[in-house]
């Protein structure tokens, strides 16, 4: 099972470092499982978010932090591009539709230890 959770983040500067590291991406005190990816769907912050989102994928073990850009603002024009994202990287490693699960998540939510593993 090849598994993608898909964040969108507007604005989230200051809320994303502890999200994602409550996932095990980024400094997070758990390591997120190795067939996990996050993500992460920038939808036009004005802040910083997306040096933030740079940071968490440069902290975090190799193609395990996807980064997206989504101009279309709202809740759906975000998730519909990462689900996209998503469904490209798992074609591209020829995963069957049947063995992808994608988890939504909210930029600024602390999620429990094992959250993942969980779903």
């Amino acid at each position: 099972m090849q598994c993608f959770i898909v964040m969108p983040c507007l604005n989230e500067e200051v809320a994303l470092v502890a999200t994602c590291a409550s996932l095990g991406f980024g400094c997070g005190h758990q390591a997120a499982p190795p067939d996990v990816r996050l993500i992460l769907v920038d939808n036009g912050s004005e802040d910083r978010t997306f040096a933030v989102m740079q940071n968490i994928q440069g902290r975090s073990p190799r193609n395990s932090v996807i980064l997206a850009s989504e101009p279309e603002r709202g809740y759906v024009p975000p998730r519909h591009r990462g689900i996209l994202v998503a469904s490209e990287l798992a074609a591209l490693e020829n995963c069957p539709d049947d063995r992808v699960l994608i988890i939504q998540a909210d930029a600024d939510t602390d999620y429990q230890q094992g959250y993942v593993l969980a779903v």
